[in-house]
């Protein structure tokens, strides 16, 4: 497996793991009428926009076969009054076929690297309050819950929690008055 920034070709595929991982993640968690209405073309052309923007980043998973088997998106923080420093993990979805094969921790280090290569020193990632799953995953990559920080979120009309969670990317780092580095943190 290896990792990749997208390229215009990979829209449908983003789109098509996209939904798949959403109705096979959110099964429960989401009424099945709005996952069951997901869109890949939808979806396709919301990514190739992206894509042809250039934020996001977006950086997908190839096996050696050359299929995708999973996309994770990142880049500045939406949250408003949100220092610069910090990043967002806007999101990371894995085929499910290939859910604990070591994917989802590609692609983080694919993003964690280029975001602390940009400067940022913190990253947030939103999650499903109720996403168990995602929890686990976050917490062994190191993110932690915030747990001041909930926020309803609408998907389709329905109302869910979402928690937010961070992670440390890199130290702050200052020299001190006899000139030697410390961490700050």
């Amino acid at each position: 497996m290896k990792t990749r920034a997208a390229a215009n070709a990979d829209a449908h595929a983003i789109a098509r793991i996209h939904v798949i991982s959403w109705q096979a993640a959110y099964r429960g968690l989401m009424p099945d009428e709005l996952l069951d209405k997901l869109s890949i073309a939808r979806r396709e052309a919301g990514w190739q926009s992206a894509i042809d923007r250039g934020e996001p980043k977006i950086v997908v998973a190839i096996a050696e076969s050359a299929d995708m088997l999973g996309w994770t998106a990142f880049g500045r923080c939406r949250d408003a009054g949100t220092p610069a420093s910090t990043a967002e993990l806007w999101a990371i979805y894995v085929d499910p076929a290939h859910w604990s094969c070591g994917v989802g921790q590609a692609l983080w280090n694919a993003a964690r690297t280029s975001l602390a290569d940009d400067g940022y020193e913190d990253v947030i990632v939103w999650t499903l309050r109720d996403n168990e799953r995602a929890l686990r995953f976050y917490a062994a990559v190191g993110f932690v819950v915030d747990a001041g920080a909930v926020k309803p979120g609408d998907f389709g009309g329905v109302t869910l929690g979402e928690v937010r969670c961070v992670a440390r990317l890199r130290s702050r780092r200052a020299p001190d008055v006899q000139g030697s580095d410390h961490d700050r943190w």
